[in-house]
Protein backbone atom coordinates (compact mmCIF):
# COMPACT_ATOMS: atom_id res chain seq x y z
CA UNK A 1 0.00 0.00 0.00
CA UNK A 2 1.27 3.14 -0.52
CA UNK A 3 2.56 4.70 2.71
CA UNK A 4 1.83 8.74 1.55
CA UNK A 5 -0.92 10.60 -0.79
CA UNK A 6 -0.58 14.06 -1.67
CA UNK A 7 -3.48 15.52 -2.02
CA UNK A 8 -4.26 18.44 -4.12
CA UNK A 9 -7.34 20.32 -5.78
CA UNK A 10 -6.44 20.03 -9.16
CA UNK A 11 -4.09 17.23 -9.28
CA UNK A 12 -6.54 14.83 -11.08
CA UNK A 13 -5.64 13.14 -14.50
CA UNK A 14 -1.67 12.99 -15.41
CA UNK A 15 1.26 11.14 -14.42
CA UNK A 16 3.47 12.18 -11.54
CA UNK A 17 6.34 13.96 -12.19
CA UNK A 18 10.22 12.78 -11.63
CA UNK A 19 11.76 12.88 -8.04
CA UNK A 20 8.35 11.88 -6.42
CA UNK A 21 9.57 9.42 -3.05
CA UNK A 22 9.05 5.96 -3.30
CA UNK A 23 5.84 4.89 -2.06
CA UNK A 24 4.29 8.17 -2.73
CA UNK A 25 1.03 8.57 -4.22
CA UNK A 26 0.09 12.14 -6.18
CA UNK A 27 -4.12 12.20 -6.03
CA UNK A 28 -6.67 14.92 -6.85
CA UNK A 29 -9.82 14.60 -5.24
CA UNK A 30 -11.31 12.06 -7.66
CA UNK A 31 -8.03 9.56 -7.44
CA UNK A 32 -8.53 10.17 -3.60
CA UNK A 33 -12.11 9.33 -3.16
CA UNK A 34 -11.24 5.99 -5.68
CA UNK A 35 -8.17 4.88 -3.33
CA UNK A 36 -10.44 5.86 0.07
CA UNK A 37 -13.21 3.59 -1.10
CA UNK A 38 -11.33 0.64 -1.90
CA UNK A 39 -9.32 0.95 1.85
CA UNK A 40 -12.64 1.45 3.45
CA UNK A 41 -14.95 -0.92 0.92
CA UNK A 42 -17.07 1.71 -0.06
CA UNK A 43 -19.01 1.74 -3.53
CA UNK A 44 -17.52 5.32 -4.92
CA UNK A 45 -19.36 4.73 -8.30
CA UNK A 46 -21.73 7.68 -9.37
CA UNK A 47 -24.33 7.87 -11.56
CA UNK A 48 -22.97 8.85 -15.17
CA UNK A 49 -23.96 12.68 -15.52
CA UNK A 50 -26.58 12.49 -18.44
CA UNK A 51 -28.23 9.95 -16.45
CA UNK A 52 -28.62 12.63 -12.95
CA UNK A 53 -29.55 15.72 -15.27
CA UNK A 54 -32.64 13.64 -17.25
CA UNK A 55 -33.92 12.49 -13.57
CA UNK A 56 -33.68 16.46 -12.68
CA UNK A 57 -35.43 17.57 -15.99
CA UNK A 58 -37.83 14.93 -15.39
CA UNK A 59 -38.54 16.43 -11.55
CA UNK A 60 -38.86 19.73 -12.78
CA UNK A 61 -41.57 19.22 -15.56
CA UNK A 62 -44.25 20.68 -13.99
CA UNK A 63 -43.03 22.23 -10.85
CA UNK A 64 -44.18 25.97 -11.77
CA UNK A 65 -43.40 29.19 -9.97
CA UNK A 66 -39.51 28.66 -9.37
CA UNK A 67 -36.71 30.48 -10.01
CA UNK A 68 -35.73 27.86 -12.66
CA UNK A 69 -39.47 27.67 -14.31
CA UNK A 70 -38.55 30.84 -17.07
CA UNK A 71 -34.97 29.17 -18.09
CA UNK A 72 -36.53 25.44 -18.36
CA UNK A 73 -39.39 27.25 -21.04
CA UNK A 74 -36.01 28.14 -22.97
CA UNK A 75 -33.48 25.53 -22.49
CA UNK A 76 -35.16 22.19 -20.57
CA UNK A 77 -31.72 20.23 -20.69
CA UNK A 78 -29.11 22.90 -19.78
CA UNK A 79 -31.40 24.59 -16.76
CA UNK A 80 -32.08 20.53 -15.08
CA UNK A 81 -27.53 20.62 -15.88
CA UNK A 82 -27.45 24.00 -14.03
CA UNK A 83 -29.98 23.10 -10.70
CA UNK A 84 -28.44 20.05 -10.21
CA UNK A 85 -24.90 21.77 -10.61
CA UNK A 86 -26.20 23.94 -7.75
CA UNK A 87 -27.45 21.07 -5.57
CA UNK A 88 -24.60 19.51 -5.72
CA UNK A 89 -22.36 22.69 -4.48
CA UNK A 90 -25.09 23.28 -1.94
CA UNK A 91 -24.29 20.22 -0.77
CA UNK A 92 -21.08 19.80 -0.88
CA UNK A 93 -20.77 23.09 1.31
CA UNK A 94 -22.84 21.30 3.58
CA UNK A 95 -26.61 21.49 3.28
CA UNK A 96 -28.78 19.08 4.06
CA UNK A 97 -31.35 19.13 1.05
CA UNK A 98 -33.61 20.46 3.50
CA UNK A 99 -35.56 23.86 4.20
CA UNK A 100 -35.79 26.15 6.81
CA UNK A 101 -37.70 29.21 7.31
CA UNK A 102 -35.42 31.67 7.40
CA UNK A 103 -33.78 29.99 3.83
CA UNK A 104 -33.71 32.19 0.25
CA UNK A 105 -36.28 31.11 -2.16
CA UNK A 106 -33.69 29.25 -4.11
CA UNK A 107 -32.96 27.21 -1.36
CA UNK A 108 -36.76 26.50 -0.43
CA UNK A 109 -37.14 25.17 -4.24
CA UNK A 110 -34.39 23.04 -4.61
CA UNK A 111 -35.31 21.34 -1.27
CA UNK A 112 -38.59 21.01 -3.33
CA UNK A 113 -36.78 18.32 -5.73
CA UNK A 114 -36.83 14.99 -4.98
CA UNK A 115 -33.12 13.84 -4.57
CA UNK A 116 -30.81 12.72 -7.68
CA UNK A 117 -29.40 9.77 -8.40
CA UNK A 118 -26.07 9.35 -6.37
CA UNK A 119 -23.41 11.56 -6.88
CA UNK A 120 -20.05 12.91 -5.56
CA UNK A 121 -21.85 14.39 -2.32
CA UNK A 122 -23.54 11.53 -1.98
CA UNK A 123 -20.28 9.91 -2.42
CA UNK A 124 -18.75 11.70 0.17
CA UNK A 125 -21.08 10.96 3.04
CA UNK A 126 -20.60 7.81 2.85
CA UNK A 127 -16.92 8.01 3.26
CA UNK A 128 -17.63 9.89 6.26
CA UNK A 129 -19.96 7.27 7.54
CA UNK A 130 -18.02 4.31 6.64
CA UNK A 131 -15.61 2.75 9.43
CA UNK A 132 -12.01 3.42 9.29
CA UNK A 133 -9.82 1.09 9.25
CA UNK A 134 -6.54 0.42 11.62
CA UNK A 135 -4.00 1.72 9.15
CA UNK A 136 -4.30 4.13 6.32
CA UNK A 137 -1.56 6.45 4.73
CA UNK A 138 -0.33 9.30 5.18
CA UNK A 139 -2.14 12.36 3.68
CA UNK A 140 0.00 15.56 2.61
CA UNK A 141 -2.13 18.58 1.48
CA UNK A 142 -1.24 21.08 -1.33
CA UNK A 143 -3.86 23.52 0.33
CA UNK A 144 -4.79 24.00 3.71
CA UNK A 145 -7.78 22.02 4.71
CA UNK A 146 -9.67 24.84 5.67
CA UNK A 147 -9.45 25.77 2.00
CA UNK A 148 -11.28 22.68 1.16
CA UNK A 149 -15.33 22.85 1.19
CA UNK A 150 -16.73 21.88 4.13
CA UNK A 151 -18.15 18.23 3.36
CA UNK A 152 -14.72 17.56 1.95
CA UNK A 153 -13.40 19.22 5.27
CA UNK A 154 -15.58 16.89 7.29
CA UNK A 155 -13.86 13.73 5.32
CA UNK A 156 -10.29 14.74 5.63
CA UNK A 157 -11.09 16.06 9.70
CA UNK A 158 -11.61 11.86 10.26
CA UNK A 159 -8.05 11.66 9.02
CA UNK A 160 -6.98 14.55 11.35
CA UNK A 161 -3.98 11.68 12.79
CA UNK A 162 -2.46 11.60 9.75
CA UNK A 163 -3.25 14.40 7.83
CA UNK A 164 -0.62 17.38 7.14
CA UNK A 165 0.02 20.69 5.35
CA UNK A 166 3.58 21.07 4.12
CA UNK A 167 4.86 23.89 1.86
CA UNK A 168 7.04 21.14 0.48
CA UNK A 169 3.73 19.59 -1.16
CA UNK A 170 2.82 22.66 -3.47
CA UNK A 171 6.27 22.91 -4.68
CA UNK A 172 6.15 19.19 -5.78
CA UNK A 173 2.59 20.10 -7.19
CA UNK A 174 4.23 22.74 -8.89
CA UNK A 175 6.49 20.63 -10.51
CA UNK A 176 3.52 18.29 -11.51
CA UNK A 177 1.24 20.43 -13.23
CA UNK A 178 3.98 21.79 -14.86
CA UNK A 179 5.14 18.49 -16.23
CA UNK A 180 1.46 17.44 -17.13
CA UNK A 181 0.88 21.14 -19.15
CA UNK A 182 4.01 19.90 -20.96
CA UNK A 183 3.27 16.02 -21.75
CA UNK A 184 -0.19 17.66 -22.94
CA UNK A 185 1.21 20.00 -25.29
CA UNK A 186 3.70 17.79 -26.92
CA UNK A 187 0.96 14.98 -27.62
CA UNK A 188 -1.67 17.48 -29.10
CA UNK A 189 0.32 20.59 -31.17
CA UNK A 190 0.74 19.47 -34.48
CA UNK A 191 4.35 19.18 -35.22
CA UNK A 192 4.33 21.41 -38.14
CA UNK A 193 3.45 24.21 -34.91
CA UNK A 194 6.92 23.54 -34.06
CA UNK A 195 8.92 23.96 -36.95
CA UNK A 196 10.34 27.33 -38.46
CA UNK A 197 8.42 28.47 -41.07
CA UNK A 198 9.35 27.80 -44.62
CA UNK A 199 11.45 30.34 -46.19
CA UNK A 200 10.16 31.74 -49.59
CA UNK A 201 12.73 30.45 -52.52
CA UNK A 202 14.39 33.79 -54.54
Amino acid sequence: MTQTLILGSGLDGAPAPLGVPPLTGIVGPLGFIDLLGQWLGVDTLVTPEAERIAATLAALQGMEGRFWSASYKVDPWGTARRVLDLSDALMIAGWESKAHPDNPARVVDLAALPPPPVGLPDVLGALCAATLPSSLPRVTLVEPRALWPPRWRRLLARRAATLVYHRQARSLAGRWLAHSAHQRCRRWLPRYCLRPAAQPSA
